[in-house]
């Protein structure tokens, strides 16, 4: 992205921040969890916004975690969780309602450019000889989600292409606007083992592997965050 496209700001006390405009071109490899939950014992969860306790609708939920090797605003590591579609006026759509990134430049363009509600944690991020991944996710110190995963079995081609349009739509909102964007990516992915999973639900939604219906490890992949559509919502001033 050309330099004239890019400010800066001060954040307080802190080092001077890029606002980097969508859209963005992302690439990396990650985790993508496919998960059925009860709907009313997410909706009593302490991490989970209330925003999504008032209208959350679901089939599934989606955990994804994301070591981006390339972006916009540089390298960066992502725990992110969907857990269904809620209400947007004249739409319902999926939403990210939990998500953690190590960058504070992600931080700050996320919430600017797509309304993505994103905070930053730091994370452990290994993998072994023998391909087993493990990440932790830390605040302060102290660690709210700990996974291990090994990728298995033959490499196929994966593309958001092949997905209906309503399901790759994601909508968020954010500082009294809505945004709406459908995300594209294409990569290599092959089934994960998940050997072992621990959240703390102060953080994030607890989730165990009971819940699981498929994993996926997903490698050498390209996404775009193209530019969303932003609305401004319309509060009742009657009283």
């Amino acid at each position: 992205m050309s330099a004239m496209h890019e400010m800066t700001i001060a954040s307080c006390g802190g080092p001077t921040l890029r606002l980097v405009p969508a859209p963005w071109r992302l690439k990396g490899s990650g985790l993508v969890m496919l998960l059925k939950s009860n709907t009313e014992q997410l909706k009593q969860q302490i991490s989970l916004p209330s925003e999504y306790k008032e209208s959350l609708s679901k089939v599934f939920n989606i955990l994804m975690l994301v070591n981006y090797e390339e972006s916009n605003c540089g390298p960066y590591q992502e725990l992110l969780f969907i857990p269904g579609t809620i209400d947007l006026g004249d739409k319902r759509l999926p939403s990210i309602s939990n998500i953690f990134v190590s960058s504070e430049t992600s931080v700050v363009n996320g919430r600017n450019n797509w309304g993505i509600p994103k905070n930053r944690c730091d994370f452990s991020w290994d993998k072994d000889a023998n391909g087993v991944i493990r990440v932790t996710s830390s605040v302060e110190g102290q660690s709210f989600f700990n996974i291990e995963y090994r990728g298995h079995g033959p490499q196929f081609p994966a593309n958001t292409a092949w997905i209906p349009k309503k399901l790759k739509t994601l909508g968020q909102i954010w500082e009294d606007q809505r945004f709406v964007f459908a995300p594209k990516a294409k990569g290599k992915a092959r089934h994960a083992r998940i050997t072992s999973l621990n959240v703390a639900s102060s953080h994030f939604p607890e989730i165990s592997l009971q819940q699981l219906i498929t994993a996926f490890e997903i490698t050498n992949f390209d996404m775009d965050f193209p530019v969303p559509d932003i609305t401004a919502l319309r509060h009742d001033t009657n009283t």
